[in-house]
């Protein structure tokens, strides 16, 4: 549109930024937001209310905030409120309605959400409103699987069995079930059941996939996995890693356990 001469309006906007919020690309944010401060957009309230929901959705809850302050705070009407109520309570009462509503998309979408802005399974209360949402959207797996989660987080070794043996009755060879419920043992007291889990992992040759991070750099996404001997540029990588280890331990770090 830009090369083409046409100047966007407000519902351009509004859907570039979805865009950019579920990218998760902080910088494409920011270009979003300076583009519509150039057109004077970014007060109309539809589309101020999308670019906080886009840092919101991006995990830049600060910037989120700033924009929020500075454009709508003190507004008696039209206030985009909701775009910044995003505490962990919210969440749970986003996951009671979908699941009233029986809206899986939308229960993932608003999960996601959840996950980006760090408040996925901080408190049992919102743990357990997800995994009854999953169940009530007729996914009763990702239901088990978020409970496993939350049980491994609160060291509820109990309930954790229980919910694994839902899962592994349908999946046998979910790694994912088997290393949380052993977490749960082991973060319980319970260290022999957790070792003999994984042991059992061994005999099954049930292996869990590599964690991995991505990073977007000049608008190309750089995937990493743990242990990654296959990247191109693993040698730099790694060298730098061992100057960063080297530079913490000669600052005497002290690695915190929890």
């Amino acid at each position: 549109m830009i090369e083409a001469g046409v100047t966007p309006n407000s519902s351009t906007f509004i859907s570039v930024s979805k865009a950019a919020g579920k990218l998760g690309d902080i910088n494409k944010c920011h270009e979003v937001y300076r583009y519509a401060s150039e057109c004077g957009l970014h007060c109309n309230t539809s589309v101020g209310t999308a670019l906080i929901d886009m840092y919101s959705k991006c995990g830049a809850l600060s910037d989120a905030q700033v924009l929020f302050d500075s454009r709508f705070n003190g507004f008696l009407v039209n206030t985009p409120w909701n775009a910044m109520i995003t505490d962990v309570y919210t969440f749970c009462c986003v996951f009671n309605s979908i699941a009233a509503l029986k809206c899986l998309k939308s229960l993932k979408e608003t999960h996601r959400m959840a996950l980006k802005c760090g408040f996925d399974l901080m408190k049992i209360s919102a743990s357990n409103s997800l995994a009854d949402a999953y169940c009530k959207c007729e996914s009763l797996e990702a239901g088990e699987k978020t409970l496993l989660g939350a049980c491994r987080i609160h060291g509820n070794a109990e309930l954790g069995e229980i919910a694994a043996q839902k899962i592994l009755s349908t999946l046998p060879e979910y790694p994912s079930a088997y290393i949380l419920l052993s977490n749960t043992y082991i973060d319980s007291g319970l260290h022999k059941d957790g070792v003999s889990l994984r042991d059992v992992m061994k005999e099954r040759g049930i292996r869990k996939e590599p964690g991995y991070s991505w990073i977007s750099v000049r608008g190309e996404v750089d995937k990493f996995f743990a242990g990654d001997q296959q990247h191109p540029q693993k040698d730099k990588i790694y060298t730098m890693l061992q100057d960063y280890t080297m530079n913490i331990m000669y600052m005497n770090y002290e690695q915190e356990f929890n």
